[in-house]
């Protein structure tokens, strides 16, 4: 803890002791600290109960001094960051929020509907506005010859094997036809092939 400023109140009053018997007592008011414990949490927006030390701490050694107050928070509710202040890689589907104290809503990051194609995704306010506030992800990155905003199609010269469920890794095989006597798609130049 850096630049604690302390703001001292109230004067205790505080008859002191007579030197002798037939002294007046002497009321004087003093400020005295004897103890002085300071306790925090680390700031976490509500998605974390527990801390850890940031990576790199090193705690000052000096007589007296207790560090119980760490920097970084473990994080729940699909949160991520020191401060869990964004949605973890692949739960952006709505937008961040910090958790709601007085109601007690976690407001939890929800996770992205990537079929299993994609590691991440990123949170966009136009999907988000064109779904009424309902859908916001865009998956990053699809994986396994798929694409699409939720990585929901075959990429071109590439079909579903219905045998498979779509989200496994293997679900979009491989065109084995030649280019030439392919379809063309409606309005396009781009062929497809028909895997039947």
């Amino acid at each position: 803890i850096t630049n604690l400023r302390v703001q001292l109140l109230k004067r205790q009053s505080c008859p002191c002791q007579r030197n002798h018997l037939n002294a007046e007592p002497q009321h004087f008011t003093h400020y005295a600290i004897y103890d002085f414990i300071v306790k925090g949490s680390c700031f976490c927006n509500g998605h974390a109960d527990q801390c850890i030390p940031i990576d790199g701490f090193r705690p000052v050694k000096a007589p007296g001094a207790f560090h119980v107050v760490h920097g970084k928070c473990i994080c729940k509710h699909n949160t991520a960051g020191t401060h869990c202040q964004h949605c973890a890689p692949l739960y952006n589907d709505r937008p961040w929020e910090a958790a709601d104290g007085k109601t007690g809503s976690p407001n939890e990051c929800r996770t992205c509907k990537c079929n299993g194609h994609a590691d991440a995704c990123h949170f966009d306010i136009n999907v988000w506005e064109a779904s009424g506030n309902r859908s916001g992800g865009v998956c990053n990155d699809c994986q396994h010859n798929t694409e699409g905003q939720h990585c929901q199609r075959c990429k071109p010269g590439f079909y579903w094997d219905l045998r498979r469920p779509f989200s496994a890794p293997d679900a979009c095989k491989s065109c084995s036809c030649h280019p030439v006597g392919s379809a063309v798609l409606p309005f396009s130049s781009v062929t497809f092939c028909d895997p039947s």
